[in-house]
C-alpha cells in the first residue's frame, strides 16, 4: 500500500513551521512505548472507513521511530467506528492489521504536541475490518467525496489522556460551509494528470490579518479542513474543504519544484497554479525543492494604456511615495513590516486589461515623479522566499544588479520596461537614495498558455523614422505640438495584419514642461502618459502601443512649442512572430570596467560590437532583444543608437542626453544573424568629449515553438 508520499513530508514540513521537531526523519525498529497515552474523542466521522495519521513533536535529543514514512502510528477506523492500530512489522503477511481494537490514537508521553490528520475513505462497500478486501485498501480520494479529512493538534503536557471533544469531518452544505474546493492549472507545456500534487492544512491568520477563522469544537481545540492528492484534468482540488485560509505544500512532479504557500479559498473563489510562474502565483511562499520555474517564451497582448500605480492617488500602493529600501523592514513589530512591504509592490495582474492568470510578463511605462534627491529605481518580480513561511521577511535577499530608472532631483524620469510577473502577481520596487513618487502604465502583457487567444509576435525591422514635426516627416504633420494638441500619425510600410507598434518617442526643445500620450487611434485617450520632460530637454521613451484604424495611433502633447521624433523599431503581428522570454536584468556591456568591450568611455562617433545571443541565459538562436541603455556621466550632450549588427544604420536614435547625466532608455532591437548588435555614440561637435554606457538585457525574442502543448 502507497500512502501519499507527498503529504508524509508536509507534515513534517508543517510541524517543523509551528516549532521545533527533532528526530522525525529517524526510525529506530521497536514496539510501542509502554507509556503510551491515548487521546480520545467524540466521533462523526461521515464515512463509514478512513485512515488516520499521528503526528508528535518531541523534545530535543527524542527521538522515536517514524515507520509510516513520516507518521508515528497509522490507524484504521472501520465501518462500527472502531479503531485499529496499525502493526509495526511491515513485512508482516497481514500487513498494517492488528486484532486489538484501541479507544483512540496513541502517543508517546514524552511528546510535547499530538497531531491528527483524517483521510476519509470514499467507499461504502465494505466495512473495512477485513483486510483481504479489495475495499479495504482504498483510501481518500480528493476528486471522489462528499466528505473532506480533518486535521488538528493540540499541547500534551505528559497527559495521559486527552479529551479532544467533539470531531467531524467537513461535509458539503454542513452548517460551516463545507465545499468541493477546485481550482485550475495553467502551464506553458502539458500537464499530465498526476504533474501537480498538493497537500493542505487549513490554518489561522495573523492577527494583523483578515480571513475565515478556522472552527474550534466544544472542547476548545481549533481544528482544520485538510486534503492531500494529485492534480486531474488541468485542475487541482482541496476535496471537501471549509472556507478559509490555508498553507498548502504544492509540487510540480515533473520540473522537481516545490512550493510551501498561503492561500485563501472560499465558493467560487480558488486559486490558479501556474507552473511557470515563482511561487506558482502564491503570492506568499518559500521554496522547498528546486528553483523558481524558468520564464517561459511568451506572445504579446497588446492593450491600450492604462494606469496600475500611481503612489500619489493610492493607486496600486496605498502607502504614499515609495520609500528608499525594498520593502524589508528589521522591526518587532509586525504591522509596521508589513506596512513597509506594501509600500514597494504592486500588483500587475487582473489589472488594467491584463488577466489573473498565465501572464509571463508585462510591458510597464514606469516614471518617477520629482524626487528630493539623486539615486535609481529597479524593476523586479516579487521573488519566492527561503526557510520559515511563517518569516514575512523570507523573500528578501540581493537587490538585482541593474537598474531601470536613474533619478534626477526635482525632475520626472520615465522609462519602458519589461518586467517578469513575481509572485501573486506582484511587482517590486527597489528604491536607492531618496523617497520617491512612483507611477506606471500598462502598455501590455506576454501570455505562455495554450488559452491566450492573441498570439501577438513580434518582427523586428531596420530602425527608421517614421515621424519628425521638424522636417515634414511622418503624416502628424509638419511644425512643433501646440499645448493639448493631438495628431495622427499612420504607420506606412507595415503589414495589415500589423496589430501594434514599438516606437522611440523623442520629445525635442520643448519650450515647457509637459507630457506625451500615445494610444490607438479611434479610441478614447487614457488616462496615462508615455513621454515626460523640461523645458529645454530633449528626453526620449520607448513607446510600444495597439495600432488603431488604418494602422495609426494618436498622439496628445502637453509640449508646448515642442518637436517630436518617432522611429520604428518594430511591430507585431497576430499569430506569428516572434516570442519574449523575459529575464531577470543582467550587464551585458559597461564601458567603465570594460564589460563585453574594450576600449573605455566612448567618444563621438565611436562604435562597439555588443553580443548578446549566448550571453547570460540568452539562447544562440534569440533574433531580438529588449535592453535598457544607459548613458553615465557624459562630458557633452549627444544621442546614442543601437542597430542589429549586420544591417546599416540608420537615421534614428535611441538615448539623448546632456553633459554630466545619468539617463537610461529602453529600446527592443532585432539582432544580427550572430546575436549582435552595434552601439554608435555622436556628441556632435565635441570631438573630445568622452562618454560611459551600459547596457543591460530585460529580454530576448525567438522564432515560436509551434508544437502544442497537451492539456487536454
Amino acid at each position: 500500500m502507497t500512502m501519499r508520499t507527498s503529504l508524509i513530508s508536509a507534515a513534517a514540513l508543517l510541524v517543523v513551521a509551528v516549532a521545533p521537531m527533532t528526530g522525525t526523519d529517524s526510525v529506530v525498529a521497536g514496539p510501542r512505548p509502554d507509556d503510551a497515552a491515548v487521546a480520545v474523542f467524540d466521533w462523526d466521522p461521515g464515512t463509514p472507513t478512513g485512515f488516520l495519521g499521528v503526528d508528535l513533536e518531541l523534545p530535543d535529543g527524542v527521538t522515536i521511530d517514524n515507520p509510516y514514512g513520516g507518521y508515528v502510528h497509522m490507524a484504521r477506523w472501520a465501518g462500527d467506528q472502531s479503531w485499529h492500530l496499525w502493526d509495526r512489522d511491515l513485512a508482516s503477511p497481514t500487513f498494517g492489521w492488528l486484532t486489538e481494537e484501541v479507544d483512540g490514537p496513541t502517543y508517546d508521553r514524552r511528546a510535547t504536541r499530538l497531531r491528527l490528520e483524517f483521510y476519509p475513505t470514499t467507499t461504502d462497500e465494505c466495512d473495512g475490518r477485513d483486510p483481504t478486501a479489495d475495499c479495504y485498501w482504498q483510501i481518500y480520494d480528493v476528486y471522489d467525496s462528499s466528505v473532506g479529512g480533518l486535521h488538528l493538534g493540540v499541547d500534551l503536557d505528559g497527559a495521559a489522556r486527552v479529551d479532544l471533544g467533539s470531531l467531524r469531518l467537513p461535509r458539503v452544505g454542513d452548517d460551516l460551509g463545507a465545499f468541493v474546493a477546485r481550482g485550475d492549472v495553467v502551464s506553458a507545456t502539458d500537464i499530465p494528470d498526476g504533474r501537480i500534487h498538493v497537500d493542505a492544512f487549513q490554518i489561522d491568520c495573523a492577527y494583523y490579518e483578515g480571513c475565515i477563522a478556522p472552527p474550534v469544537n466544544d472542547a476548545g481545540v481549533t481544528v482544520g479542513a485538510f486534503s492531500s492528492g494529485p492534480g486531474r484534468d488541468n485542475t487541482w482540488s482541496l476535496g471537501v474543504a471549509w472556507p478559509g485560509r490555508y498553507t498548502v505544500f504544492v509540487r510540480d512532479t515533473v520540473a522537481d519544484i516545490g512550493y510551501q504557500g498561503f492561500i485563501d479559498v472560499a465558493p467560487g473563489d480558488v486559486p490558479t497554479f501556474d507552473l511557470d510562474a515563482p511561487c506558482f502565483g502564491m503570492e506568499v511562499c518559500v521554496r522547498l525543492d528546486g528553483t523558481d520555474p524558468a520564464p517561459p517564451a511568451a506572445d504579446f497582448h497588446p492593450v491600450a494604456p492604462a494606469r496600475v500605480l500611481d503612489t500619489r492617488n493610492g493607486i496600486g500602493i496605498t502607502e504614499g511615495p515609495v520609500r528608499a529600501g525594498d520593502g524589508s523592514l528589521d522591526h518587532t513589530t509586525a504591522d509596521l513590516r508589513l506596512a513597509e512591504r506594501r509600500n514597494h509592490e504592486f500588483r500587475v495582474t487582473g489589472v488594467g486589461g491584463v488577466p489573473d492568470t498565465g501572464v509571463a510578463a508585462v510591458l510597464l511605462n514606469v516614471t518617477a515623479v520629482a524626487p528630493t534627491a539623486g539615486g535609481f529605481i529597479s524593476v523586479a518580480p516579487r521573488p519566492s522566499g527561503t526557510g520559515n513561511l511563517f518569516d514575512d521577511q523570507n523573500s528578501y535577499g540581493i537587490w538585482p544588479s541593474a537598474s531601470n530608472l536613474n533619478l534626477v532631483p526635482n525632475t520626472v524620469t520615465p522609462n519602458m520596461v519589461l518586467a517578469r510577473v513575481g509572485a501573486g502577481g506582484m511587482v517590486r520596487l527597489h528604491v536607492y537614495g531618496t523617497d520617491v513618487h512612483v507611477l506606471a502604465d500598462v502598455a501590455g502583457w506576454f501570455g505562455h498558455t495554450p488559452e491566450s487567444v492573441a498570439n501577438d509576435g513580434f518582427q523586428m525591422t531596420t530602425p527608421r523614422r517614421v515621424l519628425d514635426t521638424r522636417g515634414g516627416i511622418g503624416t502628424a504633420g509638419d511644425g512643433a505640438f501646440n499645448a493639448n494638441e493631438v495628431r495622427r500619425l499612420r504607420i506606412d510600410d507595415i503589414p495589415d495584419d500589423a496589430t501594434s507598434v514599438v516606437l522611440n518617442m523623442t520629445a525635442v526643445e520643448p519650450t515647457g514642461d509637459g507630457f506625451v500620450t500615445v494610444w490607438p487611434s479611434a479610441s478614447p485617450q487614457p488616462e496615462a502618459s508615455n513621454l515626460n520632460t523640461s523645458a529645454g530637454a530633449t528626453r526620449p521613451n520607448l513607446v510600444v502601443v495597439r495600432l488603431g484604424e488604418d494602422r495609426s495611433v494618436d498622439i496628445a502633447s502637453m509640449l508646448a512649442g515642442g518637436h517630436l521624433l518617432a522611429d520604428l523599431l518594430g511591430y507585431t503581428v497576430a499569430d506569428g512572430g516572434a516570442q519574449m522570454t523575459a529575464a531577470e536584468p543582467f550587464r551585458v556591456l559597461d564601458t567603465r570596467g570594460n564589460i563585453g568591450t574594450t576600449g573605455g568611455a566612448m567618444t563621438d562617433g565611436d562604435s562597439r560590437r555588443v553580443q548578446i545571443a549566448g550571453v547570460g541565459g540568452v539562447p544562440d538562436d534569440a533574433i531580438g532583444a529588449m535592453v535598457n541603455i544607459t548613458v553615465v556621466e557624459p562630458s557633452a550632450a549627444g544621442f546614442a543608437t543601437v542597430w542589429p549588427s549586420d544591417q546599416p544604420r540608420g537615421n534614428t536614435s535611441n538615448l539623448n542626453w546632456d553633459a554630466g547625466d545619468i539617463r537610461p532608455n529602453a529600446a527592443i532591437i532585432g539582432l544580427s544573424a550572430d546575436g549582435s548588435l552595434d552601439l554608435g555614440v555622436d556628441m556632435p561637435g565635441a570631438t573630445d568629449a568622452t562618454a560611459h554606457v551600459l547596457i543591460d538585457v530585460m529580454g530576448w525574442l525567438t522564432e515560436p515553438d509551434t508544437t502544442p502543448a497537451d492539456n487536454s
